[in-house]
């Protein structure tokens, strides 16, 4: 875990990016998928949030450049929602 814990925000983001990925870390889903996943009031920063927590050093979820941006899960975010008991263990 990092010295800085994780904002309410930051955690919603990580959730909804695993929601749009399925708990699979090599999906990739574009920013207008996973901006669904929010909560409504959330919604309209979707955009800002993600490449905030992607920016973050312990990697919870990863920006894909490609034609189109999109984001996946990571081993790291899927744990860190483990432990927060947000999804159930699956190991």
């Amino acid at each position: 875990m990092s010295a800085k814990p994780l904002k309410q925000a930051e955690i919603a983001t990580v959730m909804a990016v695993y929601h749009a990925c399925k708990g699979d870390i090599h999906a990739h889903q574009p920013v207008q998928l996973i901006r669904k996943k929010f909560v409504k009031d959330l919604r309209d920063a979707a955009k800002r949030l993600l490449e905030e927590t992607a920016r973050r050093p312990e990697r919870y979820i990863l920006k894909h450049k490609n034609k189109d941006t999109t984001y996946s899960i990571t081993l790291n975010g899927i744990r860190v929602l483990e432990d927060m008991n947000l999804i159930p263990r699956m190991r």
